[in-house]
Formats: C-alpha cells, sequence, structure tokens
C-alpha cells in the first residue's frame, strides 16, 4: 500500500477573522464557570460516557499505540476519564482562559493553546481524535481546513469521535 498523502486545507493564521477571535473572547470570561459547572458533568451523562468508551474501546482495538487529542478540550474535563481508560489524551484549546484553567486544575496532562485548523501535532501521530461540543462553534467556511487537519493528524485506521449539543 502506497503511503497516505496529506495534504493541508488552506488556512493562514495571521488572519484570524473576527469570529474567530469572539469565540475566543468568549470562552476566556466562561474557562472559570465551565470549571465549576462541568467538572464532573460526565457523571451525569450516561450516553455521552457510553461513547466515549466505545471511543477508547475502538481506540485500543485498533493497536495504534494510546495518543489522543481532545481537540476543543476546554477545561480540560475529558483528559482524566480518558487516561483512566488507558488513553494518552492531550488537549488543544483555542481559548488561552480554558488551558489556564485546564493546565491548574488537571497538572498531570499536556495542553496546547492552538487553533484547530491548525493543529500542533505530527502527521499520523494519533491513535484517536475527540471533538467533545467543540465542532459545533466551527463556521462552515473552516470546515474543509479543521477537518482536514483532524484527517491528518490521526493515525490511518485511527479513530475520530465528535460530540454537539441536541435540542
Amino acid at each position: 500500500m502506497a503511503p497516505r498523502t496529506v495534504r493541508r486545507a488552506t488556512y493562514d493564521p495571521a488572519v484570524d477573522d473576527a469570529v474567530t477571535e469572539e469565540l475566543r473572547s468568549a470562552h476566556d470570561v466562561l474557562a472559570e464557570f465551565y470549571a465549576d459547572q462541568l467538572a464532573d458533568a460526565l457523571g451525569r451523562m450516561p450516553t455521552d460516557r457510553a461513547v466515549l468508551d466505545l471511543f477508547c474501546e475502538l481506540t485500543h482495538a485498533a493497536d495504534l499505540g494510546s495518543r489522543v487529542a481532545d481537540i476543543g478540550c476546554g477545561t480540560g474535563r475529558l483528559e482524566p476519564y480518558l487516561a483512566a481508560k488507558g488513553l494518552s489524551p492531550r488537549g488543544v484549546d483555542l481559548s488561552p482562559g480554558m488551558i489556564h484553567v485546564a493546565r491548574r486544575d488537571y497538572p498531570d496532562f499536556g495542553f496546547d493553546l492552538a487553533d484547530l485548523r491548525e493543529l500542533p501535532f505530527d502527521d499520523d501521530s494519533m491513535a484517536g481524535v475527540v471533538c467533545w461540543y467543540s465542532l459545533m462553534y466551527l463556521a462552515p467556511l473552516d470546515r474543509p481546513a479543521a477537518f482536514g487537519e483532524l484527517f491528518r493528524v490521526v493515525k490511518p485506521g485511527g479513530y475520530f469521535r465528535h460530540c454537539v449539543q441536541s435540542r
């Protein structure tokens, strides 16, 4: 089988649009509220736990390693859960406020400030990627670059799982 060619979608981080800045600023303001209100949210969300458990099981079964990325990690609340299931998560978020809280509250895990349209990971470096309640903020025009990045960092045969808010 020929090596896969991964081409990045067009995205220029120097051109940070107003929508991205508004999203970043809003989540900076919400970081402490999220830490307070959502820290134990998985305990109240059996469906979310079941979906995450399946992601963990499938990721392990793929035998591609344990490195996974939590894209749009917010305050880092998924990292302990994923680690307890035997994975090695690394969080990424657009908001400096969210990353500050994640690093403070979960110092045993790694967190990076980054835009999901330009992830700080090598090609084919993750056994899986989780985007938990984060892709719903993505503008339609940004989707090609974002999904291209998610595809780029996940190893062939790896897993991608996302969750969005339902009404």
